[in-house]
């Protein structure tokens, strides 16, 4: 029978109780970390009081967190900072971030290279100037849960897509 080290055990015991800090930090918050079991957090509460700042400082209430509390799953590093610097670059206003990101918070876990920079210049394709991206990105946020191999390469996507730039551009 294999046997288990001390250090293994101190580790996993020392991961446990840095979760129940954190869970105890952001319940003493308002913030119900029910929905954040599964997920990896942080290995310690001012990682997590980090992640909370930002996004309360874009203007996201704890109610608005409690909404889609998976956010706080996104580091800082890997997801928030180069997807709101992403936005910024496309003519998302700085003043408009937190409503993007409570209308759309799954944007926090996308990849910039990967998922938004092809359905952006796929968007700009359609004929739309690099200054209208972020209003019609703001319009129609679904525009940014299509893929190019799925969802973006049918024809139907591409005339749901060219309708709705149209409506924004060309008042009827």
């Amino acid at each position: 029978m294999p046997s288990v080290t001390w250090g293994v055990v101190q580790g996993k015991k020392e991961k446990l109780v840095n979760r129940v800090k954190i869970c105890d930090y952001l319940k003493g918050l308002g913030i119900i970390p029910d929905e954040l079991v599964n997920l990896e957090l942080p290995s310690i509460v001012e990682v997590m009081e980090q992640r909370v700042s930002v996004l309360q400082k874009l203007g996201l209430t704890i109610d608005d967190i409690n909404e889609y509390p998976l956010m706080l799953g996104c580091s800082m590093r890997k997801n928030m900072i180069p997807e709101l610097s992403y936005l910024e670059k496309i003519r998302i206003k700085k003043s408009k971030l937190g409503e993007f990101v409570k209308n759309y918070p799954q944007a926090l876990h996308v990849s910039v290279v990967v998922e938004l920079m092809p359905v952006v210049k796929f968007i700009r394709g359609l004929d739309v100037e690099k200054q209208d991206l972020g209003y019609v990105l703001m319009k129609y946020l679904e525009l940014l849960g299509f893929t190019l191999e799925g969802t973006m390469s049918t024809s139907v996507a591409y005339l749901v897509c060219t309708v709705l730039i149209l409506e924004i551009l060309v008042p009827w």
